[in-house]
């Protein structure tokens, strides 16, 4: 929903907000320790993460789709702990719990799809070029991209797993200049402030 309604470059930015929840979620439920220097960094990056959120072409505005990413973030940092402390602790193997994430997922997403217009829309010039595309993008951006971080996970911490969303906000970028998207002032500077953020939040 998100991704439908916000730059893609202002979405990879909001994404890398995920160590900073990944910190806070570990220190407050998992009992993991937290810096001051991480305090540091973890505000500075709601910092960029706020200024992101109400940047606009105009000025600035409210953008309700970016808490969207940020609730994925939150979402996420959830996520990186629960693994982190009770399945890697297992020695189950990172293929398997990506299989079982998208065996609970993949009826409910089947479900979704089929109460749209999905059937009539593969009717439309282009639909299987289309389709092809989002099943690239399921295979390798979700799938395999997740057997091998859930890999990282196993082998690091969950913080330092996380930190992965660096690149997000690059590649983002990239692509949003590509495809044209307007990046302002306000973008970059929010940008800036929540990778300096997260940079102080995994400084050893």
């Amino acid at each position: 929903m998100a991704g439908s309604k916000l730059d893609s470059g202002v979405s990879g930015a909001l994404n890398s907000t995920t160590p900073l929840f990944t910190l806070v979620i570990g220190a407050g439920f998992f009992g993991n320790k937290i810096t001051k220097r991480q305090s540091f960094g973890i505000v500075l990056g709601f910092i960029g993460a706020i200024l992101l959120i109400l940047a606009g072409a105009t000025g600035f505005h409210v953008n309700g789709y970016a808490l969207f990413v940020i609730a994925a973030t939150l979402l996420y940092g959830i996520n990186l702990n629960i693994t982190k402390k009770y399945l890697t602790g297992l020695g189950i193997d990172s293929f398997l719990i990506t299989s079982c994430i998208f065996m609970t997922i993949g009826p409910i997403a089947a479900g979704v799809l089929f109460s749209t217009d999905f059937i009539s829309k593969l009717q439309e010039p282009n639909a299987i070029q289309a389709l092809v595309f989002a099943m690239l993008l399921g295979i390798l951006g979700s799938a395999i991209a997740m057997v091998l971080f859930n890999r990282l996970i196993q082998m690091t911490s969950a913080v330092l797993a996380s930190s992965v969303t660096y690149l997000i906000p690059i590649v983002a970028i990239l692509w949003g200049v590509i495809d044209g998207e307007a990046i302002l002032f306000q973008h970059y500077l929010g940008m800036s402030i929540i990778l300096i953020g997260v940079y102080l939040v995994n400084k050893s």
